[in-house]
């Protein structure tokens, strides 16, 4: 009875050290296959951060380039602007003294007629003619510089009206200008929107194995263990009968 009980006991021993050591083999082998799954996730986290980093450097980095280039070109443009300050100044400046020159010529020319049309007059009244003859010849003589003195007036309105349309297109062509330099920094560069965060990965882990298994295969070995020693026992039995029998 004793060697079967042994016997079924060391069958059963082995099944029991089977099922711990294979369990133990298993989660070995999980654990080795998660680790390897988390430092691949790291790296993957890693990789995206440095390529999230670069990212925000670079947008800063133009953005700050963008800006000086923004500023350059603030201050040419202000320059631009004196320079069309003192352009449409002067421009101004040359129109109004050209009407003043012709307003001293209008006047020295009028002097000038109204003296010789005295000299006229008198040079008439000089002549011996009497009544009515020299009411006509002094009648003519004013009328004739009457008709000179219309004309200079309507050409000094016309000069006058003239330098007014020059002033007005100098005034537009200045305006212009001034829109079209605007136009070039109307619009400062804007810090532009972050990228959107790199989403971390995570590992994606194998469960270990179940303590039920290892348990339910060291219940087989037991009961494996008793099934062998008890299929001992009956041989053994069956063995003496028939040695008794003989």
């Amino acid at each position: 009875m004793v060697l079967p009980i042994i016997f079924g006991a060391a069958q059963a021993g082995l099944g029991i050290a089977g099922a711990i050591s294979g369990n133990a083999a298993q989660a070995t082998a999980i654990n080795a296959q998660n680790k390897r799954a988390e430092m691949e996730a790291e790296e993957r986290n890693k990789a995206a951060v440095e390529q999230y980093k670069q990212q925000l450097y670079i947008q800063d980095l133009n953005f700050t380039n963008a800006g000086s280039a923004f500023t350059q070109q603030v201050g040419a443009y202000q320059q631009r602007i004196n320079n069309l300050d003192v352009q449409t100044g002067l421009t101004y400046q040359a129109e109004q003294m050209r009407l003043n020159e012709l307003m001293k010529q209008f006047k020295f020319t009028r002097e000038a007629d109204e003296i010789n049309e005295m000299q006229a007059v008198a040079k008439v009244a000089a002549g011996g003619q009497t009544g009515r003859t020299a009411g006509r010849m002094q009648a003519l003589t004013a009328a004739s510089f009457g008709r000179k003195k219309a004309q200079q007036r309507e050409r000094m309105l016309g000069e006058t009206y003239a330098s007014e349309l020059r002033n007005e297109a100098t005034y537009r062509a200045d305006v212009s200008s001034r829109r079209a330099l605007q136009s070039q920094v109307a619009n400062a560069p804007i810090q532009g929107i972050d990228p959107s965060a790199p989403a971390m990965a995570t590992a994606n882990l194998a469960a270990g194995p179940s303590p039920f298994s290892m348990i339910a295969g060291i219940g087989n070995s037991i009961m494996g263990g008793i099934t062998s020693g008890m299929n001992m026992q009956t041989s053994l039995n069956n063995l003496k009968t028939t040695n008794l029998g003989k």
